[in-house]
């Protein structure tokens, strides 16, 4: 297989307080296809524990270490286009941890939906939706290191495909398009046949400006 694409956005007009990982593989041979069930193997555990009420912070962090195990495994041998690009964390997004840190709990802060679009429009703090979403899913499992948030979602190679300009992370969103708090946007364009996968991991650092 060829090397794959990387590329670096630096897109250095907006004000980023996170990175987000693009990832694209190529899901045309049959280990790949194993790994991707596998990966989603793990998405369905955890939806069970969650609705079971049994997702504690460990067993989280124990799936998410599957997880990335089996997408690890999937990007060194199939990985064929790799972007990374920074984000604009919005208003929206900052106010909801604004009112949980005192005791307003309006909304849970839980970032629980990853969401693509097909507008190129630069973000902006001020942004409550994508522009035009087109497609969304839960969280695959994540976790947390000190001040630093690991959120994934995995796109298998049936969930969707299209170019796509847009990502957003929600919180207290529903499958349902444009619910929930947007939590950060960026714009990258990524073109998803239906017979690769697509993975956006975003890491957040929570610091001092």
């Amino acid at each position: 297989m060829s090397k794959p694409q990387i590329t670096v956005e630096k897109k250095d007009q907006v004000k980023s307080k996170g990175m987000h990982l693009i990832s694209i593989c190529d899901m045309t041979d049959g280990r790949a296809k194993r790994l991707e069930k596998l990966i989603e193997g793990v998405n369905a555990k955890k939806s069970f524990l969650q609705q079971a009420g049994m997702l504690t912070e460990q067993a989280m962090r124990d799936l998410w270490m599957e997880y990335r195990w089996y997408l690890d495994q999937l990007n060194k041998r199939f990985l064929v286009r790799q972007f990374m690009v920074k984000n604009v964390t919005t208003t929206v997004g900052r106010s909801v941890f604004a009112q949980r840190l005192v005791n307003v709990t309006t909304y849970t802060g839980v970032v629980n939906y990853c969401a693509l679009g097909t507008s190129s429009t630069a973000p902006a703090v001020g942004d409550t939706q994508l522009g035009t979403e087109t497609y969304r899913k839960a969280l695959s499992p994540s976790t947390y290191a000190n001040n630093i948030a690991y959120l994934e979602t995995f796109f298998s190679s049936t969930d969707t495909n299209g170019t796509f300009e847009e990502f957003a992370f929600f919180i207290d969103g529903t499958g349902s398009a444009n619910t929930g708090q947007m939590f950060n946007r960026f714009t990258q364009s990524v073109t998803k046949s239906a017979t690769e996968s697509l993975n956006v991991q975003s890491t957040v650092t929570i610091a001092d400006a």
